[in-house]
């Protein structure tokens, strides 16, 4: 699978992510609890968790991987009509994460609320580190300390906040990767970079870690509301009739179109699309992050399917993130701490 998201200081990382990896899977796991369906509603409104939570509202960025293009089918791979693909824009659309600051869990957990998106749409979510060094680096201005080790089976150091969180964060981005996977903005060689990659190379390359966090699918208005929860160190995306390792079921969602037709040119006729992900392979399952702070954003990306549906299949092209290239603005930052 190629995957992709965004960062840089010195334009938006636009990233191919998850294709083919290598190592012995975990095996299957038992599918976490449903995602529930969808509904409409007028604004985003955050469903409320215990414990102190933040609420950030998301942006639109521009993708500048060069391979990345935007899907103009549903998860169905029913086509949007040429109106829809003419007007849509992402700077319209009303997407909000609400998550909890020092989860009792030891991993991300959250909520999204979207309106205006594309309709029985899927989009991926990833928690994305900031590396301080390389020519794409973050810096440390008004950063956290860096406190760091390059061996992922080293002891993990809790790091303080050092000034106000803004620039870029080593231990985080490290965490991430060794959860899940990498990505060199400064000059990708493939996808799905392994740990011996990130070792050898940073910092001289901006040498990014991220997680895979699972998809969240519209409704027939373009509008969503789920729950996030980063236990799960996932590869893929797959549609039921697709080919590929089903190692987690997702959902059963219902794909029709709304009683404005919003997105197509005519009624769709009422369908179901069953989602499943594929673990990454090499990594622990469950996910258990390090004891320790964690600043990082939160990526969207369209979901794929490996180009699924022909014309207009989309490459992974990321389009919504918490906070956009060199952002100095400490109120975006994505800042949360496991115990």
């Amino acid at each position: 699978m190629h995957q992709q998201f965004f960062v840089g200081v010195a334009g938006i990382l636009g990233a191919a992510l998850l294709a083919g990896c290598s190592g012995a899977s975990s095996g299957p796991l038992a599918p976490p609890t449903a995602t529930p369906t969808p509904t409409a509603g007028a604004t985003p409104t955050p469903v409320p968790m215990p414990g102190a939570t933040t609420t950030l509202q998301l942006q639109s960025v521009v993708d500048s991987w060069p391979k990345a293009a935007p899907r103009w089918r549903d998860i169905a791979n029913n086509a949007y009509s040429s109106a829809f693909r003419a007007s849509f824009s992402y700077a319209m659309a009303q997407v909000a994460l609400s998550y909890d600051r020092a989860p009792n869990v030891p991993f991300f957990a959250g909520h999204i609320s979207a309106r205006g998106l594309k309709p029985n749409f899927a989009y991926q979510l990833k928690l994305a580190g900031k590396p301080v060094g390389g020519p794409q680096g973050w810096g440390t201005a008004r950063s956290f300390i860096e406190a760091t080790s390059q061996e992922q089976s080293a002891t993990p150091i809790s790091h303080l906040v050092s000034g106000t969180a803004v620039g870029g964060d080593n231990w985080t981005n490290q965490q991430l990767g060794y959860a899940n996977r990498w990505w060199d903005d400064t000059l990708a060689p493939s996808t799905n970079l392994d740990d011996a990659y990130f070792r050898a190379n940073y910092p001289n390359h901006t040498v990014y870690g991220y997680v895979f966090l699972g998809d969240f699918v519209t409704d027939s208005a373009g509008n969503a509301e789920a729950d996030v929860r980063g236990d799960r160190s996932l590869h893929i995306t797959w549609q039921d009739g697709q080919s590929g390792a089903k190692d987690v079921a997702f959902n059963t969602f219902s794909v029709a179109s709304s009683p404005s037709n919003y997105g197509y040119d005519a009624p769709l006729p009422t369908t179901s699309q069953k989602l499943w992900y594929e673990l990454e392979t090499g990594r622990t399952q469950p996910v258990r992050l390090a004891r320790g702070t964690y600043h990082c954003r939160l990526l969207v990306t369209e979901e794929a399917f490996h180009g699924a549906g022909g014309e207009g299949g989309g490459v992974w092209q990321t389009v919504l993130a918490t906070e956009n290239v060199a952002d100095q603005n400490a109120d975006n930052d994505l800042v949360f701490s496991v115990s």
